[in-house]
């Protein structure tokens, strides 16, 4: 029998639906963004646009644009770990707030 599914993660997941730009040396690709946190962010777009490891310049609209990696492709998209310096991090976080905002108080995603 498995056990219960313990979450490993650093930093709490937010559920959101934003439409983005994904840039990279492949390329510019429309994205939207599925989900997000002070760490990174799963994208929606299109397969075998990137691969693992390729740097990706993500513009949220409305929003910054932040600077990650593509830790893994899944069916539909890709999961990005975002690179922040202190700064940046510090400004990430003032935007999961509205993040947060976007995807309602006690919504985040468990796994």
């Amino acid at each position: 029998m498995i056990g219960p599914v313990t979450n490993h993660r650093r930093f709490e997941r937010f559920d959101v639906n934003l439409k983005a730009r994904a840039v990279g040396r492949e390329g510019e690709f429309d994205a939207t963004v599925t989900d997000i946190s002070e760490g990174g962010a799963a994208i929606a777009a299109p397969p075998a646009l990137f691969t693992n490891d390729s740097f990706v310049d993500l513009h949220v609209a409305g929003y910054d644009h932040y600077k990650g990696r593509v830790v893994r492709e899944f069916a539909g998209g890709y999961a990005l770990e975002f690179e922040h310096t202190e700064a940046e991090q510090k400004r990430m976080r003032a935007a999961i707030k509205d993040f947060e905002a976007v995807a309602g108080k006690g919504k985040p995603l468990d796994a």
